[in-house]
This record gives structure tokens, C-alpha cells and sequence, in this order.
């Protein structure tokens, strides 16, 4: 099976998207146990957030999105290099390639 170029985008996608829920999900725990900590650390001096748990859980979000698609990403060109190196063995050795 080829692979072409939206498969890899769909995969990076549906990473990029998991990342965004687990980064969601593990900051309103965190903002749902100490909404404190989630105060000092996006609020600003003497300022308080009217929903840590909603804030965190954003922020969480789009950190996901931001480290899901970069290893998806990495993944994928990954992916790409080792098919490029096992076509280059082949067309050296003579093998036909698949």
C-alpha cells in the first residue's frame, strides 16, 4: 500500500487532534485540583482567572495541538527517509522495488 501525501496529512492531523484532548483533559485535572497554581501561573499580578479550570484546560489544548502535530510531523518525514534508504538498498543490490 502507498502511502501518499494525505495519508500523512491525516495522520498528523489525528495526532495533532489526540494530543489536544489528552493536553485538554490533563490541565483541567490540574486546573480542577489547584486552581491556585493555575492562577499564578496565567494570571497576572494580584489578578485572578474567573475559570481556571476552562483557561487551563484551553491552554492545555493548544499545547497539544502544538506538540501532537510536531511529532506526527517527525513521525511521518521519518517514515519517508527510512522508505527513501530501503529504495536506495534495493536499487542497489538490484532487487526490484515494491
Amino acid at each position: 500500500m502507498t502511502k501518499t501525501a494525505i495519508h500523512f496529512f491525516l495522520i498528523i492531523l489525528a495526532g495533532a487532534i489526540g494530543a489536544a484532548v489528552v493536553g485538554g483533559g490533563f490541565a483541567a485535572l490540574i486546573g480542577s485540583l489547584s486552581p491556585g497554581f493555575v492562577n499564578n501561573l496565567f494570571g497576572g499580578y494580584g489578578e485572578e482567572l474567573s475559570h481556571p479550570v476552562r483557561y487551563a484546560a484551553s491552554v492545555g489544548m493548544i499545547w497539544g495541538v502544538f506538540i501532537g502535530a510536531g511529532v506526527a510531523g517527525f513521525c511521518c518525514a521519518l517514515s519517508v527517509v527510512l522508505r527513501l534508504i530501503s529504495l536506495r538498498i534495493d536499487f542497489k543490490s538490484g532487487k526490484k522495488a515494491e
